[in-house]
């Protein structure tokens, strides 16, 4: 199945802020996001983002003093593991899908309405189109 090997989250969202250092934008749902800059775009402007599951890192505990700009709370909405993959559909005001190996869901607990923490580098947001 294609979409196993291959699971990304896709968003429209609004530029918020935009200078050399710092791109932010917020989606439809409200979710804000920090996206690597430069980016050749203007306050106001619509982008279409993609990001895929195995950039997302999930995490057990609130993170400390890290790199990744984007640490969302979330909620656990189901698993699903086939061939060695388990994908974590989540709900963070948007709703996301992580890929993690099945003993990293096992050890962190993953099930329907655990809280957990996502890290999200700048970088791993990709403009699309």
């Amino acid at each position: 199945d294609p979409k196993v090997v291959y699971a990304a989250t896709r968003a429209e969202a609004i530029v918020t802020a935009s200078d050399t250092r710092r791109v932010s934008a917020k989606t439809s749902e409200g979710l804000e996001l920090a996206l690597a800059a430069p980016l050749p775009v203007v306050e106001g402007e619509t982008l279409r983002l993609g990001l895929r599951a195995q950039d997302i890192l999930i995490a057990a505990d609130p993170p400390g003093r890290i790199s990744a700009r984007n640490v969302l709370a979330a909620r656990v909405v189901r698993c699903e593991t086939h061939e060695g993959d388990t994908l974590v559909h989540l709900d963070a005001g948007s709703a996301l899908v992580a890929k993690v190996t099945p003993a990293a869901a096992d050890s962190l607990g993953l099930a329907p309405g655990a809280l957990v923490h996502l890290l999200i580098k700048a970088q791993a947001l990709r403009r699309l189109g």
